[in-house]
């Protein structure tokens, strides 16, 4: 990673040291208040940016209906400190933002009640739909890479930068770190948006430990897929996962989706021919990587959130 002249992970490190930056937590209730900051934006504002941009009648440029399989029409949450997994995601969440910043944790706050009252406190402002949001529907939209030779110089600089926070290593076997309680509330919440029967910890920890078992919980993890693999070689190796890919994409461009039969001619074509020709992304020649984004599910049907996949060519 370090070495990787990489755009893309430059832009997510920069993005990560304005938000600890921006967000810096001093105090337990700033850990509160990041934490029901977070719920809000995730289930609450960003569902509702994406229905205001997307209404349910909404269509693609191609004449299609936006909301149609495997897309599901998603709701916005309602926190209410009364919701137990509500409560719990804001606990679990404040906890281990707390250990980030090396803050101690009060023993109040393991306790409902006296969470909820501190969770009172935080202003949530109301959400404003921004009317200048595009999101692109067209698979053919082009994505052109602006990495650079420079970028791995900037990456050193903003790693040893992050160094100022701690880094938490994911544990998911341990049942008292709040490791597990927050992937949990992050895949519930994510499943009441789009009316998904949701999991107990035991069944979230199975999943874990069967995707991820040794994940280091950093913004620049990623898994890596080598050997110049085709399509196909791609769907069967996320297969081998427990994971059935129904979408692969590069930047904003489409490369694979499953309910688009002219993408099956796709399947035994290069990963990297897919990303230079239907993404038209600008490959330079120290480039022996790119990153492509997999929208998964598991054997039972659940959505499952996957890093994205460094695909290396030589």
């Amino acid at each position: 990673m370090i070495k990787a002249g990489d755009a893309q992970s430059r832009d997510t490190l920069e993005r990560v040291l304005e938000c600890l930056e921006k967000e810096k937590c001093e105090t337990f209730q700033d850990c509160i208040t990041w934490a029901r900051l977070r719920f809000e934006d995730y289930f609450a504002d960003r569902v509702k940016q994406l229905i205001f941009t997307f209404p349910e009648e909404a269509s693609t440029s191609t004449g299609a209906p936006f909301w149609s399989a495997p897309k599901r029409f998603p709701h916005p949450l309602q926190f209410s400190t009364a919701d137990p997994r509500h409560l719990h995601f804001v606990m679990a969440a404040s906890i281990l933002r707390a250990e980030t910043f090396g803050i101690s944790v009060p023993e109040w706050a393991k306790h409902p009640k006296t969470l909820a009252e501190s969770v009172e406190k935080v202003t949530v402002l109301e959400f404003q739909p921004r009317e200048d949001v595009k999101i692109e529907t067209d698979e053919k939209a082009i994505t052109l890479s602006t990495a650079s030779v420079d970028d791995a110089v900037v990456i050193n600089e903003l790693i040893r930068e992050t160094r100022a926070v701690q880094g938490i290593r994911l544990h998911w076997d341990d049942d008292t770190n709040y490791h597990m309680d927050l992937i949990a509330g992050l895949a519930n919440m994510r499943a009441r948006n789009y009316s998904i029967p949701e999991v107990d910890k035991l069944k979230a920890k199975f999943i874990t430990g069967r995707i991820i078992p040794d994940m280091s919980w950093t913004v620049w993890d990623r898994w890596i897929l080598k050997d110049n693999p085709t399509l196909r070689e791609l769907l069967r190796w996320l297969k081998n996962k427990g994971l059935d890919a129904y979408s692969i994409s590069h930047g904003s461009c489409l490369l694979y989706n499953s309910m688009f039969p002219r993408h099956k001619d796709r399947m035994d074509r290069k990963m990297v021919d897919l990303v230079r020709e239907v993404a038209k992304a600008e490959l330079p020649p120290y480039r022996h990587h790119f990153d492509v984004v997999a929208a998964c599910e598991d054997d039972e049907g659940n959505d499952v959130d996957i890093p994205p996949v460094s695909i290396y060519f030589s």
